[in-house]
């Protein structure tokens, strides 16, 4: 099995969901939930991005089979390695929310264009995995 956080593009089967999830970003809370983060946030696979409602937060526990791992290179590993420690170090209350940031910013330098506002404010559970539609009108 997979070690550590799995690079952007996997696709891969969760536990409780019928359908495959490909990864598209890491550390997300739900609007209405700030103090749940989850390691990914992933959309169907092959059907890609429907809507902000059909976006899945789910653990690196949740994963039961990876298909595919996605494209990786130096920045990407290094991007991973910082990421993970963020999640580990937030999630056990070890390092602070502006702590996470500032390990984010020395990965970013000058390129910071993050947006915290950019963050899902309504995702779907991945036990309502399904089709498009059906995932559109889940929600958490």
């Amino acid at each position: 099995m997979w070690e550590g956080l799995l690079p952007l593009g996997s696709v891969v089967k969760l536990k409780k969901a019928e359908e495959h999830v490909m990864i598209m970003g890491y550390s997300h809370s739900p609007i209405n939930k700030k103090e749940r983060l989850y390691d990914y946030a992933g959309i169907l696979y092959p059907y890609g991005y429907q809507n902000r409602k059909a976006v899945f937060l789910f653990d690196r526990e949740d994963v039961e089979k990876v298909f595919y791992i996605g494209y990786m290179d130096e920045r990407s590993k290094n991007f991973m390695e910082t990421a993970e420690a963020a999640i580990d170090g937030l999630k056990s209350g070890a390092i602070t929310e502006e702590e996470a940031k500032e390990l984010y910013r020395g990965l970013l330098g000058d390129k910071d264009k993050t947006d915290d506002s950019a963050n899902p404010d309504d995702v779907t559970n991945p036990e309502n995995a399904g089709a498009p539609d059906d995932a559109e009108k889940g929600g958490e």
